[in-house]
């Protein structure tokens, strides 16, 4: 279920779950992305998938991961890049101290700005490579021991004005949980603006 800003709402599920969304436009009409709906959904939800074989996905639970968005050059804030903050190309024998694969997202051509500190990469904003030309999403991410000093939005910031300035890019997307403080900060702080709010439930095979 998407919430947008503007007020629509989306909702994408498989035909065979169709009849729980029929009761939730009946139940919770107008009110779809509340905490009291989205308890009622995730039960019904739950229900379905173990009657079907599949359980919940641990790894990534029921939850409402808020979408911004800059859509123009000027929105970026850029008085919050850092002067630490570099293009990936620039840099080597650097040790990566992140789960994001540094050296694969290299190999692969993709846009990297990060933070290094004492020979190694600690902060990281990387495009999300399966996305089109003129649309873009980025991902960050900190060292827990590096959080708090402003590198993730130093990074966001600087790789969203690289991929604006190239002329291609329409428009660049950030997503995080809606249970994220630190990462919504980050987005707020680069200059993105709040478009929707997405309820995601995901589930497995048992088989």
């Amino acid at each position: 279920i998407t919430k947008y800003v503007k007020g629509r709402t989306r909702c994408a599920v498989y035909p065979s779950a169709k009849y729980i969304f029929d009761e939730l436009t009946v139940k919770c009409a107008g009110d779809y992305i509340s905490k009291h709906t989205l308890e009622w959904l995730d039960g019904r939800l739950t229900e379905f998938a173990e009657a079907h074989g599949y359980s919940k996905d641990d790894t990534f639970p029921p939850s409402v991961v808020l979408k911004y968005k800059i859509k123009k050059i000027e929105q970026i804030k850029q008085n919050v890049i850092q002067s630490s903050t570099t293009s990936l190309s620039e840099l080597k024998d650097h040790k990566n101290t992140l789960v994001l694969d540094i050296n694969e997202l290299r190999n692969e051509g993709i846009e990297l700005f990060v933070t290094p500190q004492n020979g190694k990469i600690v902060s990281a904003a990387a495009e999300n490579p399966s996305f089109g030309d003129d649309f873009a999403e980025i991902t960050v991410e900190t060292s827990p021991e590096y959080r708090g000093h402003g590198f993730a939005a130093s990074n966001a910031a600087a790789l969203s004005l690289a991929l604006m300035q190239k002329g291609k890019i329409k428009e660049i997307d950030y997503c995080c949980r809606e249970s994220n403080a630190a990462s919504i900060a980050t987005a707020l702080k680069c200059g993105f603006k709040l478009y929707a709010r997405t309820y995601y439930f995901c589930a497995y095979s048992n088989m």
